[in-house]
């Protein structure tokens, strides 16, 4: 009963989801080959049977609401859905280091017929680095052009980093249970979803201006945000488990 009524929820939310966004995606067989990364073309995909090689990746966009939902999936080893942030652009003379992108959101359901491991990705984009600027030159007097003591260029701050996407899985599989956040495990499933990380900061090149003898450049921090993370909730369908959130 419980199954029938989450599965009539689902339904309703997905048809939802199809009807207001005009290119999501209807499929019977969707096949990713080896290395492969199969990038969805809208935020909405459904397939009848997904099969996944080795390495494989199927990527959603970043920054909105995405779902998944896939009948019969056989996933290899290595496999990856992601709706990651970008991370942000080095920082640059007289240019901050770029904010990295929010995550994307992933409704997933799916029935796992085969599964070796599983990476589901929603971490926010990394903060680019500050620029670090040249250091300054020191006098001296070639024979033919003196040169003069000189201070060093300004840095800029760092980045920061991107809000973390959130995660909804609703599973069921061909009789096995998968082993959630584990390195070596067989059949795993890998979940991040944290925040990206604030880039390196940026400092002034050493200055040999005047009297300033090689005095070190000031650091650049990054400027106040909160970088929030992702949350985490699995539920799996074809019993009574619910692994709840992380």
């Amino acid at each position: 009963m419980l199954n029938k009524m989450h599965s009539l929820l689902c339904g309703a939310i997905l048809s939802l989801l199809f009807q207001t966004n005009t290119s999501a995606q209807q499929l019977s067989k969707l096949e990713v080959g080896q290395k492969e990364t199969y990038v969805v073309a809208g935020n909405v995909l459904q397939v009848d049977t997904l099969i996944l090689h080795d390495k494989a990746t199927l990527k959603f966009p970043s920054g909105q609401q995405s779902s998944l939902k896939v009948a019969h999936a056989v996933i290899g080893q290595q496999c990856t859905i992601t709706a990651a942030g970008q991370d942000g652009s080095p920082g640059r003379l007289n240019n901050n280091g770029g904010d990295g992108q929010d995550a994307g959101h992933l409704h997933l359901e799916m029935h796992l017929a085969k599964l070796g491991s599983l990476t589901i990705d929603t971490r926010g984009g990394k903060g680019g680095n500050g620029y670090v600027g040249k250091n300054g030159m020191k006098a001296s007097a070639p024979l033919n052009a003196p040169r003069t003591r000189t201070s060093g260029e300004i840095g800029t701050a760092p980045g920061v980093g991107g809000n973390g996407g959130n995660v909804t899985l609703y599973y069921s599989t061909s009789g096995f249970t998968p082993i959630f956040n584990h390195k070596v495990a067989p059949q795993r499933i890998n979940i991040f979803y944290q925040a990206g990380v604030v880039g390196a900061n940026g400092r002034d090149g050493t200055s040999y201006y005047k009297d300033d003898r090689g005095r070190p450049g000031l650091s650049y921090s990054p400027r106040s945000k909160d970088h929030i993370d992702g949350k985490v909730q699995i539920e799996r369908v074809d019993a009574s488990v619910n692994s709840g959130p992380f």
